[in-house]
């Protein structure tokens, strides 16, 4: 059964090919689209089984409240944006599995309401060790919180994972939880606060797609996305059983109906 997963943004250089790759290996089956280069995005979005919020530019600071930080932000494509909010509302309103990988972590958190540090190397409470160094992409360690859905899917509780960002989470907004940090505190990771009657949502700021995929908090993640996938393609592919009568309640679909010549049910002795 293959399934359908949309990337916010999936085309254009190689570093979205990168997202293709990744998929391809572990679902060669699966149809992946772009949805920012999509002429009509509403009328895909019923197709989709799960999302991916792909890396990139910057969140335009008016999103969370800094203006001022636009001097530091790098590129700002507002449309993006906005494509990106309309598929988290569709995704969560559907219960749709979400994976966000580096902005989309900040997608995530800005559209719920969590503002941003807008430029890591100006905050003196975090290292410069998250930023991409001339050669690549830098690494550090993180922390991963028991019990949660990345513990669960990476089985580990601490590990090394790339990093390439000069923003990250601030404040988690309303009904998110943080679930590794880095060193220097800063969120890597977020969660559903209260994950009951909720989809899969991960977000985590590192970029697993270009890692080694025998780390655990590469290829498992991913993994454990495509699980969910699968799941909610089956769930959404499901008829709803129809409602039993209350007792008491005539279930008018049984009743005998004068004229149509339903014969009465035999009684058996």
């Amino acid at each position: 059964m293959s399934i359908t997963i949309g990337l916010s943004r999936g085309s254009g250089t190689p570093k979205y090919k990168n997202y293709w790759d990744w998929i391809r290996r572990y679902e060669p089956e699966a149809m992946i689209i772009d949805l920012f280069v999509l002429p009509d995005l509403e009328e895909t979005l019923p197709d989709l089984d799960a999302v991916i919020l792909t890396g990139g530019g910057d969140i335009h600071p008016d999103y969370y409240g800094r203006p001022e930080a636009l001097k530091v932000s790098d590129g700002i494509v507002l449309e993006r944006d906005e494509i990106e909010f309309r598929v988290v509302d569709y995704a969560f309103d559907k219960k749709l599995p979400v994976l966000g990988v580096c902005r989309g972590i900040q997608v995530i958190n800005v559209h719920l309401g969590g503002p941003l540090v807008p430029h890591i190397p100006d905050n003196s409470e975090y290292a410069l060790y998250h930023q991409r160094l001339e050669t690549g992409d830098n690494d550090h360690e993180i922390s991963v919180e028991p019990g949660s859905l990345l513990f669960r899917a990476s089985g580990e509780l601490e590990g090394r994972v790339n990093s390439a960002h000069h923003q990250g989470v601030n404040r988690l907004a309303p009904g998110l939880t943080a679930t590794a940090t880095a060193p220097d505190g800063l969120i890597e990771a977020i969660e559903w606060q209260e994950p009951e009657q909720r989809s899969f949502l991960l977000a985590v700021q590192w970029h697993p797609e270009r890692m080694d995929q025998e780390n655990p908090f590469a290829g498992k993640l991913l993994e454990q996305f495509l699980v969910e996938a699968h799941s909610s393609k089956i769930l959404r592919g499901a008829s709803l059983p129809e409602p039993k009568p209350e007792p008491g309640e005539i279930d008018i679909r049984s009743e005998d109906k004068e004229g149509e010549g339903d014969s009465p049910l035999p009684i058996i002795q």
